[in-house]
């Protein structure tokens, strides 16, 4: 392969070197070269100079005799001539040296054609004196492109364009740069230097004030314990003084249900005696007589009986349980008792109603029954009913005084208010659970004696707690005292959160960034002012409308994967924006670059709602002692 290879180069070199004799033995070239000799033979050589010459500038630079072109000086050992052979820089494959930048890529690194665009990988140094060397992908080598970083031109050095040497320029313009440069990052550092000492001293005051805290917390938690221990005693004497009124209200309640029972048996001896004289009627009348009165009353009796058993019999389960209870009322709460005494005025107004029924049903039979019948029976019913009358009329005149044995007023409601059940104390939230313990005790009494909404709220409105105008004004001010010091306390742990949370975010390596902390900065950008704050947030506010759209909240530092890496607090991620329509949540990266004052330069949304900010600050400046280190 190698010889085939060879035999087809040595066939161009003789077509190249025939092109060139022809060229270099014309007439105008060799007076050209012998008007320099004055020799004849060395007249005679001309034509083999050029033709050596030539040869020599594929892998030869000017002052560098022993350098093919495209090797930096530094690697030119790699490159030196130790025999007929040469060996490819990764020492895959053994050429001939005359093989070197021959236009013909052997070496699979590359490294034989540093000075020709032969091999795709390959570099190409460039010198460029009176700027900085650099080096390019050689396959740009004779492109017919001046690169930019090839400033002295030697990149196209087969004359298909001329690229002027401008290193001399390019060199000062860069030098003037890096010397703007040098002052930036020389003023951002002593910028960054203050910030250090700032971080570095707002981190001792964070920590000698965590200690003074810490001190007060344990002072603020022992007062709290004195102020519920306090809270607790006077709790204690008013539950003890309470367990006295709310006995004398059991003792009223249960005395109440003893008279309402009272009249509900006599209600119920009433109906029975109704309910017999209709029932004698029904069985005793002449039904050959057929007086309408008498049927209609006797069929009014018949479907009240019905309803009335099967009432009787629920009432009965009803009064079983009742007898139970009743033994065990003093130790219920009074709402229980209440519940009583409302159902047994349910009852006795049922009871009513059903001798009100009855009465009727017998009074319509007085009036429209036919009297020329002569029926007994009727005649001992109207009877009854009249004497019923009479002692029930009278038995009502003797009741006409207001019933008020069990109304309680508003400021009996007042009073009950504070009196609420056993309450824990210690869980933090006290003053809340006390407000909604008393509002339900409240609002139970209140609906017990059926007050108006109005009444609720208005009662919740004052009284959600006990006033300090009634009989409470110890326990008022034993919850005030008690209040006092667990605010106090909770202030303090907020306070404590506080500074963990200060001394726990990461500002740098040297803390260079908490005195930016909470700093916001913005950016008009036309349509758009974008504003980031330190550690906070970004937004956006429209300059039409000056409607605000949150971009995203702080997140981390993206400068680098490892905090090792001085990249690292070079960029920053704000994350769990709104959400775009029909997008994802709005995001924003910041990357950050020396400067030496704090100042956004350029906002972009290379993807959908997501925002790139651009911004300098002395904070990612290099320090002084650093800057030596490195390459301007």
């Amino acid at each position: 392969m190698y010889e085939e290879r060879k035999r087809g180069k040595f066939v161009i070199l003789l077509f190249s070197y025939y092109r060139f004799a022809v060229i270099l033995t014309s007439l105008d070239s060799c007076n050209k070269c012998q008007k320099n000799f004055s020799n004849l033979n060395l007249q005679k050589l001309c034509p083999i100079f050029f033709l050596t010459f030539f040869h020599r500038q594929n892998y030869v630079y000017a002052g560098q005799e022993n350098i093919p072109k495209g090797v930096a000086k530094s690697e030119a050992h790699l490159y030196e001539k130790k025999g007929p052979t040469w060996k490819c820089l990764d020492g895959s494959t053994t050429i001939p040296y005359e093989a070197i930048n021959d236009d013909y890529c052997d070496c699979v690194d590359g490294s034989d054609e540093p000075g020709t665009s032969a091999c795709p990988n390959g570099k190409f140094f460039c010198t460029n004196s009176g700027h900085i060397p650099s080096y390019i992908p050689s396959n740009r080598v004779n492109d017919g492109v001046c690169e930019p970083e090839c400033c002295d031109g030697s990149d196209e050095y087969d004359g298909k364009i001329e690229c002027p040497n401008i290193c001399e320029e390019v060199g000062a313009e860069y030098r003037r740069l890096a010397e703007e440069l040098a002052k930036t990052r020389a003023k951002g550092a002593q910028i960054k230097s203050e910030y250090i000492k700032y971080g570095i001293k707002s981190k001792q005051n964070l920590e000698s004030d965590l200690e003074r805290l810490k001190t007060l917390l344990e002072s603020a938690k022992i007062k709290v314990a004195e102020r519920e221990a306090a809270l607790k005693k006077v709790q204690e004497k008013e539950e003890a003084e309470s367990k006295t009124k709310d006995h004398m209200r059991i003792q009223k309640c249960q005395e109440k249900i003893r008279t309402l029972r009272e009249r509900e048996e006599s209600l119920h001896e009433q109906v029975d005696t109704l309910l017999s004289i209709l029932k004698d009627m029904k069985k005793d009348h002449n039904q050959n007589y057929h007086d309408m009165a008498v049927k209609t009353a006797i069929k009014g009796y018949d479907e009240f009986v019905e309803e009335y058993e099967r009432e009787m019999e629920e009432n009965t389960e009803l009064d079983q349980e009742d007898e139970i209870e009743i033994e065990t009322l003093d130790h219920m709460h009074i709402q229980k008792c209440q519940e009583k005494i409302k159902t047994l005025r349910e009852r006795e107004e049922k009871l009513r109603e059903q001798v009100d029924t009855l009465l009727s049903i017998l009074k319509d039979m007085k009036k429209d029954h036919n009297q020329n019948y002569h029926d007994m029976a009727v005649k001992t019913a109207i009877k009854g009913y009249d004497e019923f009358v009479e002692e029930y009329e009278r038995e009502m005149e003797e009741n006409t005084e207001p019933d008020q044995e069990d109304e309680i007023g508003y400021e009996e409601v007042k009073e009950a208010a504070p009196r609420a059940p056993e309450i824990d104390i210690s869980l933090p939230s006290y003053s809340e659970r006390i407000l909604s313990a008393i509002l339900d005790v409240y609002n139970d009494i209140l609906e017990t004696f059926g007050l108006s909404e109005y009444v609720i709220r208005k009662a919740e409105q004052q009284y959600s707690r006990p006033s300090a105008g009634g009989k409470s004004k110890d326990l008022v001010a034993a919850f005030d005292a008690y209040d006092k010091a667990e605010e106090e306390r909770k202030n303090i742990e907020n306070d404590i959160n506080e500074i963990n949370r200060k001394l726990e975010k990461d500002y740098g390596t040297q803390r260079e960034f908490a005195k930016l902390d909470s700093e916001c900065f913005s950016h008009d950008a036309k349509d758009y002012t974008y504003t980031i704050c330190m550690f906070d947030k970004a937004t956006q506010k429209s300059n039409k409308d000056h409607v605000t759209t949150h971009l995203g909240y702080f997140e981390k530092w993206i400068g680098a994967e490892s905090k090792e890496d001085h990249k690292y607090y070079t960029a920053q991620s704000y994350t769990r924006g709104t959400r775009c329509w029909n997008g994802p949540d709005r995001s924003v990266k910041l990357y950050l670059e020396c400067g030496i004052e704090n100042k956004i330069l350029s906002v972009t949304e290379p993807e959908k709602c997501e925002y790139i900010l651009k911004m300098i600050t002395p904070a990612v400046c290099p320090l002084i002692e650093k800057l030596s280190h490195e390459e301007l």
